[in-house]
């Protein structure tokens, strides 16, 4: 959700759960195969506070519109490209204003503005302690609403991202690889280690993912032109069904290892790497460290070039292009 279509929900006292949408889990929601990108907090920095110079509405006026003068001043900051964190507190302050003073606002109403609150935290400050602060208190001060039990959903799904978010921490290029322990299709031992000395793509797929097979005969090309130098592919299939995980490695003539247990998104080994969409693939030097995430098409074979070229050289890899793609929406 782009930050103006957050803004106008903002204007909507009713249903205002649905904001907290951008926390929850991808995996769940959408068609097997695809994901909406993680959401990424609004850039904001300091300066100057717009909502000085916008006039309250006079008294009398709704909540709704009282809500409309905040978003008009939270829209024009973004039109200019000029939101900072001191029009953001502004907001949060202003909206928690509203939940406490305005009278004619029902308990529905005030469990909402704090759903606001929740997703401002969560969106413009990058602040997930704040949001389940406001998360719990929906919970606490207005149990009897609808809004609560959103509340309770909503926090379980931060609670989820936060840790996911965790764990992609430590999948950044320059840091080490954490290692597995599974099988192959044959049920032969299989690992990162397995791969000692080998610059390899980890390569997280499915048959059922058309980017993922659009992608497989780039990867094959740049696998047989550079597997004499070292180069290696483990495939982690998500398929359920493994007739057709099978049919479509003969049919295609595959011949990289494949970890398969069957589970999708709740196989242990895509959960162990926080994956929420296909394809997604890491790229590792011949000591395990990641190189790059999502290389695809003639990116990925440069990549892969540059990393065997260093290592035969007997320097460190330097300058292996990054491209950290969004996953499909």
């Amino acid at each position: 959700m782009k930050p103006n279509a957050i803004l106008s929900c903002i204007a909507v006292t009713a249903g205002m759960c649905c904001l907290l949408g951008l926390a929850t889990s991808c995996k769940r929601e959408v068609p097997k195969g695809y994901s909406a990108a993680p959401v990424a907090p609004t850039n904001v920095t300091g300066g100057s506070n717009v909502f000085t110079s916008v006039p309250g509405p006079p008294p009398g006026t709704t909540l709704q519109q009282e809500l409309d003068v905040l978003s008009q001043g939270l829209n024009a900051k973004l039109a200019a490209g000029t939101l900072t964190q001191s029009d953001v507190q502004h907001v949060i302050a202003q909206v928690e204003r509203l939940r406490q003073n305005f009278k004619p606002a029902t308990d529905e109403d005030r469990a909402s503005l704090l759903m606001i609150k929740a997703m401002i935290y969560v969106r413009f400050l990058n602040d997930p302690a704040g949001a389940t602060e406001a998360l719990r208190q929906v919970q606490k001060e207005y149990p009897a609403t609808q809004t609560a039990g959103s509340a309770q959903q909503a926090e379980q799904s931060l609670e989820r991202d936060v840790a996911v978010q965790k764990i992609r921490e430590q999948l950044r290029p320059g840091l080490p690889f954490p290692d597995f322990e599974g099988q192959d299709l044959e049920g032969n031992p299989l690992s990162i280690a397995t791969f000692k000395g080998k610059v390899v793509l980890v390569d997280f797929w499915a048959t059922w993912c058309p980017p993922c097979v659009a992608e497989m005969p780039n990867i094959q090309r740049v696998y047989q032109k550079h597997k004499a130098r070292g180069f290696e592919v483990l495939g982690i299939n998500l398929d359920e069904d493994r007739k057709a995980l099978d049919t479509f490695l003969r049919r295609n003539e595959i011949p990289w290892p494949q970890h398969w247990d069957g589970k999708r998104w709740e196989s242990p080994v895509a959960q162990k790497y926080a994956i929420n969409a296909l394809p997604t693939s890491f790229l590792l030097d011949r000591n395990g460290r990641i190189l790059a995430l999502n290389l695809h098409g003639p990116i990925l074979e440069s990549a892969v070039e540059m990393a065997l070229a260093a290592t035969e050289r007997s320097n460190p890899t330097e300058n292996v292009p990054v491209e950290t793609r969004d996953p499909i929406p």
